[in-house]
């Protein structure tokens, strides 16, 4: 097949790129040539912005994958000038699109959150779930039966740019103490971009059409950190600290403590407990998570450089399990 792929060079476009060329697939990039640009060899690329440059895309496909559309508008732009250019319109979006997620269980039939000016272009942690629910309606406006949706969580693996995953694997695997939130059995639900990307390939071939959430497995925190010290063979000792401890020293944040639901026993139990059941009667097939955190794990350890975007550094750590113990003595 002739594929487009609008993006293509970070994460998850990164790693659908690489599963659709393993499987014979004809791969075009339209991307700005910012990041890792001549990443695939002889791969064709497009350099281009879709808001000012789209009319480069003067080809035809069988199909376009959109992996980085956030913005309404621009979302817009790609698909009505690629409406009779290409036979079916895929668009990554996400399960932040779900209004209510105070129960566990949400499906692709749930109640989605809408912008009130559809024209809105400020994306943020409030604005990007709706963004992404106008987004899908443009597409759907543009190709109506002919769109595959796919509504991922959160997703992990190499090239993870968000360190949500990233920072445990890494901060387990240096070993000794680490601070972990509150409660051991908190949910969480992750999925490897490259079975995300594999399923997604597979899904392309046979044709699919409609809206699927794609999620993994619901395990406990302390089944992924413990997963993480496999993966990586440390002695980490995990010191579970309090609610009250976090919001007095304010790290009762995912920014601080990446993939801890500070909402789970209030409103949003659901956020990490989202049905996927559809994807997976559709083939979607999910790793142990263990071997995700041995990839992420070889990964880390050769970029020493990796800029960090979420999470406590080594000294920020020690001086809050060194107040944790005078805090825990005290109550």
């Amino acid at each position: 097949m002739k594929i487009l792929v609008i993006g293509g060079t970070q994460f998850v476009g990164r790693h659908f790129v690489a599963a659709a060329l393993g499987a014979g697939h004809e791969v075009t990039l339209f991307h700005r040539g910012k990041t890792n640009p001549g990443l695939f060899e002889g791969v064709e690329e497009v350099f281009g912005d879709r808001r000012t440059d789209i009319e480069k895309l003067d080809g035809s496909w069988d199909v376009v994958v959109d992996t980085c559309g956030y913005i309404p508008k621009d979302v817009d732009i790609s698909a009505k000038h690629l409406k009779g250019k290409v036979g079916r319109y895929v668009f990554v979006s996400t399960t932040a699109v779900y209004r209510e997620l105070s129960k566990e269980g949400i499906d692709e039939r749930g109640y989605l959150k809408t912008l009130e000016d559809p024209e809105l272009e400020e994306l943020n942690r409030s604005t990007y779930g709706p963004l992404k629910t106008e987004c899908e309606a443009r597409v759907t406006a543009a190709f109506d039966h002919d769109v595959f949706i796919v509504r991922p969580g959160v997703i992990c693996g190499p090239w993870d740019a968000t360190d949500r995953f990233t920072y445990w694997v890494s901060r387990v695997g240096r070993g000794g103490e680490v601070l972990a939130p509150e409660d051991p059995g908190a949910k969480v639900q992750l999925l490897d971009a490259r079975d995300l990307a594999t399923w997604m390939v597979a899904s392309i071939e046979k044709g699919r059409k409609g809206i699927f959430n794609a999620t993994g497995p619901v395990m406990s925190f302390e089944e992924m950190l413990e997963a993480c010290r496999r993966a990586t063979g440390s002695d980490a000792e995990f010191m579970w600290v309090s609610r009250k401890f976090m919001e007095a020293t304010e790290i009762d944040e995912p920014s601080k403590m990446p993939l801890w639901n500070p909402e789970a026993k209030d409103r949003k139990a659901g956020i990490f407990a989202v049905d996927s059941s559809k994807a997976y009667a559709a083939g979607l097939e999910c790793r142990p998570i263990e071997e995700s955190a041995r990839d992420v794990w070889e990964w880390i350890e050769a970029d020493a450089e990796h800029p960090w975007t979420v999470g406590l550094d080594l000294l920020e750590e020690r001086q809050l399990l060194d107040r944790w113990e005078e805090f825990a003595n005290d109550q």
